[in-house]
């Protein structure tokens, strides 16, 4: 055919409505073959998506491949109102660069009105390129579109549920970790980014980590993705792994996700179970666990010789030496070592002295000099 062709067509409202143009030139010629090369692929230049959303405005992506539009008339607009607004269809240049896909989705639907004759033209874009040279725009079509409502119960109030509530990727809370705000979308909807709060869902959070002891609240906002939407969705029916509770109101894509509390200080800071070295005894290396953390133990001896050095030991103590025991705490689910602890809060029993650096759970312990 030759452009601007014309097609007259009637719209089932809430179809998905496609047709392609097969464009030729007005003398009737193919339109393609400029060094062999359909011509339509200068067309899909910077971009080859459609035009959902119009580009047309985007200063980095200034032009569609092609723009399908439908509006109530010809020319300028002055109505400001919504419903009177110019509607932008799907429009593609085809891969080949034979033909543009148009297409009606049944989202475009919501806002055309039944029993009401629409005008619409489809066009393709080339921008300028170098000085001298002109835009080209192409109308390969126009015509006008009768709008048929469905019947009662085929409606927009039947589009699909949505049918994964499962969110995925977010980190839960860990004591001195930053906050996680990142979301897998899905194909049926996408997640705002997570915004978090303090226990009482109220107060959104101020520092940079998450502290202690405290069962944190994340806040996100479910929209559908077309064809898909959010009426029908049962209260409380989104889940988050690692998540206590997840909140939701009926056919609301608001939620509120709890989490189980984040891990507390270490409490337990006198260290028992440290064999006292006498001479001819062999070193314990076994120390009981408490409900906080599990401990394991290493021995070095102190040299007689100036300057001093500490050497890893095995076997029995000596007579007239002085050892000193490095002690590693490992916490256990519900505590942690990384806030709360002062340096050289914790204390072993028979030992002389004892230090520690601050939030660690190295312990360095000297003991007195073993008998002669």
């Amino acid at each position: 055919m030759a452009f601007p062709a014309t097609y007259d067509f009637n719209y089932y409202k809430g179809d998905t409505f496609e047709f392609r143009i097969y464009p030729k030139k007005n003398d009737g010629s193919v339109f393609m073959l400029r060094n062999f090369v359909n011509e339509l692929n200068s067309f899909m230049l910077p971009t080859d998506i459609a035009n959902t959303p119009d580009y047309v405005n985007d200063v980095s992506a200034p032009y569609d491949s092609a723009q399908f539009t439908i509006a109530k008339v010809r020319g300028a607009i002055t109505s400001t109102a919504p419903e009177d607004q110019p509607i932008r269809c799907f429009a593609r240049v085809s891969d080949d660069g034979t033909h543009v896909l148009c297409a009606i989705r049944p989202s475009d639907a919501d806002k055309l009105i039944a029993g009401t004759e629409y005008v619409y033209d489809v066009e393709v874009r080339r921008p300028t390129g170098a000085p001298g040279s002109y835009e080209l725009v192409y109308t390969l079509m126009t015509g006008t579109i009768t709008v048929t409502d469905q019947i009662t119960g085929a409606n927009t109030e039947t589009k699909t549920t949505l049918s994964d509530f499962t969110i995925h990727g977010l980190t839960i809370p860990v004591t001195c970790q930053e906050p996680d705000v990142s979301i897998l979308n899905t194909s049926e909807y996408s997640v705002s980014s997570v915004v978090w709060y303090e226990p009482d869902g109220i107060t959104p959070i101020t520092t940079t980590t998450f502290g202690p002891d405290k069962a944190y609240k994340a806040k996100m906002t479910i929209t559908p993705r077309s064809p898909y939407q959010i009426l029908g969705t049962p209260a409380n029916k989104f889940s988050i792994s690692g998540a206590e509770t997840t909140e939701n109101l009926a056919n609301s894509g608001a939620v509120t996700a709890t989490f189980p509390k984040t891990a507390k200080p270490v409490s337990l800071l006198s260290i028992g179970g440290v064999v006292v070295p006498e001479k001819g005894a062999i070193p314990n290396t076994i120390v009981p666990a408490t409900d906080e953390y599990t401990v394991s133990l290493s021995w070095k001896e102190k040299s007689l010789t100036d300057p001093v050095v500490y050497s890893n030991f095995t076997g029995a103590f000596k007579p007239s030496r002085t050892y000193v025991a490095q002690i590693l705490l490992t916490t256990k689910t519900g505590y942690t070592l990384c806030t709360g602890i002062a340096p050289d809060s914790f204390s072993v029993v028979g030992a002389l002295n004892y230090t520690n650096s601050e939030n660690s759970g190295i312990i360095i312990a000297e003991f007195p000099v073993t008998e002669a």
